[in-house]
């Protein structure tokens, strides 16, 4: 490309299809390849597709259509109108390693340098677990909601650039945890998030439609313009870490105030949801919805009690599920952790810019989530067959 002529935006798209949303992933490509691309913008994509057999097993009752194309690994495409580029076949790789995301955003933003730019992650996700469930390779693997941050944090800093606009095309990734995580550096990469409110539709957002009401140069009002133009549940974040301490400051507030002064047990959502002015608390819980309104952007729906941000307010005593939950630095010096987690505390916690194995609990969780309306032995049938298939030893 002419290295003179930098366009406004350049846009990452990185979709993982190393799983049984293979052809969710593929119509995604297929929507971009086929749309008439905005010229002011790169196009970067990297997609992943998993064996047709596997999809099959996963999902028996889904009538599904095969491709002709039916390579499968992993491929960097350029798009340029309606010319889709081979850049390179990276073959079978974890879509699931950090290290995989990072080198992926280093080598986009350093080859196409543009004025802003937006990352699309698209896949699977599994509530504070992690995202991108990749089946690809010889364990199922995820990649942590930390680790995400650490690695698009690295390349953003390598190439002495941020991140405009990050959307991240995966259900219910609008708790404060998991946003406070991307700016809880001073010198943070990632400036606003887009997400769902809640759930999303498993063919995820309409990519080359966002790609073509990118503005020139205001983020807000391209994320106002996305927002309004497209029929899903939409919600975008300023990530601002002087506004994220404070919000984590009161929920740490608050949870001393309730443990100090409770005259009955009440329950974490329960604090939040009934408000009494007598509650030595009350103002503390203003102060906690003025400022989670504070860095809302913009959307066309308000969610719940505290507006359109979820907080976990009750987690489940599976030792996974908590240190999965203390890994986010939210719950870091923060009592409101403890007293969500019923006074239960994870100490060592280590980060790795690696993928980490998902258990066999985890895997059955997802194919729940793709077959709602099986039973619990359909379900273990499927993930046995699953376990099988790919010669798995999992626990």
């Amino acid at each position: 490309m002419n290295k003179n002529f930098q366009k406004d935006w350049t846009v990452l798209i990185y979709i993982n299809g190393n799983n049984d949303i293979e052809p969710e992933i593929r119509q995604a490509m297929l929507a971009i390849k086929n749309a008439d691309i905005n010229e002011n913008a790169n196009v970067l994509v990297q997609i992943s597709r998993e064996e047709w057999n596997l999809v099959k097993i996963i999902r028996p009752l889904d009538n599904l259509p095969e491709s002709d194309d039916k390579w499968v690994g992993v491929r960097r495409y350029y798009i340029k109108g309606r010319e889709c580029i081979l850049i390179e076949d990276l073959k079978k790789i974890n879509m699931a390693d950090p290290m995989c995301l990072y080198d992926f955003i280093k080598w986009g933003i350093k080859n196409y340098s543009a004025k802003n730019y937006m990352l699309i992650i698209g896949g699977h996700g599994c509530v504070l677990k992690g995202a991108l469930a990749d089946y690809s390779q010889d364990n199922p693997y995820m990649m942590g909601i930390p680790e995400i941050n650490i690695a698009i944090d690295k390349a953003c800093k390598e190439v002495n650039s941020k991140i405009d606009i990050l959307v991240i095309d995966m259900c219910y990734f609008n708790l404060l945890e998991i946003i406070y995580e991307f700016g809880k550096d001073k010198d943070h990469s990632v400036k606003s998030i887009l997400t769902y409110i809640g759930e999303g539709p498993i063919q995820g957002l309409p990519y080359e439609k966002m790609i073509n009401l990118l503005e020139e140069n205001d983020t807000e009002d391209t994320i106002k313009k996305i927002i309004d133009n497209l029929n899903y549940n939409l919600v975008a974040f300023q990530v601002d870490n002087t506004k994220f301490e404070k919000i984590k400051s009161l929920f740490n507030e608050l949870a001393h105030c309730y443990l100090d002064n409770k005259k009955e047990e009440l329950k974490s959502y329960e604090l939040l949801s009934y408000l009494d002015v007598n509650q030595p608390w009350y103002s503390v819980i203003k102060d906690i919805k003025d400022s989670m309104n504070s860095i809302v952007i913009y959307s066309k729906k308000i969610n719940n009690n505290l507006g359109l941000i979820n907080i976990m307010t009750y987690l489940p005593s599976d030792s996974n599920q908590l240190y999965s939950y203390y890994k986010l630095s939210f719950t870091s010096d923060n009592k409101w952790a403890y007293l969500i987690s019923d006074k239960k505390t994870i100490d060592n916690i280590n980060l790795e810019l690696k993928p980490i194995k998902i258990s066999y609990q985890a895997v059955c969780e997802l194919i729940s989530i793709m077959n709602p309306l099986l039973s619990t032995d359909d379900k273990e049938l499927i993930l046995n067959n699953l376990i099988n298939y790919k010669n798995w030893k999992l626990k």
